[in-house]
């Protein structure tokens, strides 16, 4: 078993089958988390589940739970998106402007894009898509597969009051936060007029503004047919890196 990789709720292993087959192995050391945060990691097993095998989202094999620690047995990939735009070269043809060659971003994307319609026909809505979040495993011939992961963030809920979910990067003004989103909507846009007939001094009540998860979906799909095609955001400020 070799460490790949450490984050900051768990490190991922690669695991040997005995028939030989890798996986990664996800674990996460429950003392170390909050509820919340314990929560996200659980609410991605259960959505793995609950999706079910997709050729374009990262499949969740086995699950190992105690006390300390809960394992996650997932497809084992070679890299992520972000690190396939901001290095060099790392298998995939890059084009003149910084990001990939065409064929390559038609590929990608529309692989994301499949695993994303599939999650919105199934009730999911991912809310955190990035680079970072896209992972590719070659295989030979120069081929590869893309894989939509970490799920640790979704909702089943379209409608969503969860502001600043997400990465910055990509998502939309109007998550940010309802004093932001009040810069970029009408009075009308953002106020939800609840009736409430029980009491006769308020005869409407203003609801707490949200957002379409969906939306934030598509949303953070454009931004990221930008970092593919030219491999930075579409800020004036834009390197990958910058929040």
């Amino acid at each position: 078993v070799d460490l790949i990789g450490n984050g900051s709720f768990a490190a991922v292993f690669i695991g040997k089958r005995e028939d030989g087959k890798c996986f990664a192995i996800k674990c996460i050391p429950k003392i170390d988390l909050n509820d919340d945060q314990l929560t996200n990691q659980l609410l991605e097993a259960e959505t793995l589940i609950d999706l079910g095998s997709h050729p374009n989202i990262l499949n969740l094999h086995h699950i190992i739970d105690n006390k300390k620690f809960l394992f996650l047995v997932l497809d084992l990939c070679d890299i992520d998106l972000y690190d396939i735009l901001t290095q060099d070269y790392c298998g995939i043809e890059k084009n003149n402007y910084g990001g990939l060659a065409e064929k390559d971003v038609r590929f990608i994307f529309n692989r994301i894009a499949d695993a994303l319609l599939y999650c919105h026909k199934n009730g999911v809505y991912h809310r955190d898509l990035k680079p970072e979040n896209i992972l590719i495993r070659f295989y030979g011939n120069n081929g590869y597969d893309v894989k939509l992961t970490d799920f640790g963030l979704c909702t089943k809920n379209d409608f969503s009051e969860a502001f600043g979910c997400g990465s910055l990067r990509y998502i939309p003004p109007e998550c940010i936060n309802d004093a932001v989103a009040s810069d970029f909507m009408d009075e009308e846009t953002i106020t939800f007029l609840d009736h409430d007939n029980t009491d006769p001094f308020n005869k409407y009540k203003p609801r707490e503004i949200g957002y379409s998860a969906r939306a934030n979906d598509a949303w953070a799909m454009g931004i990221i047919l930008i970092n593919l095609l030219f491999g930075r955001n579409p800020w004036f400020s834009a390197s990958l890196d910058d929040e």
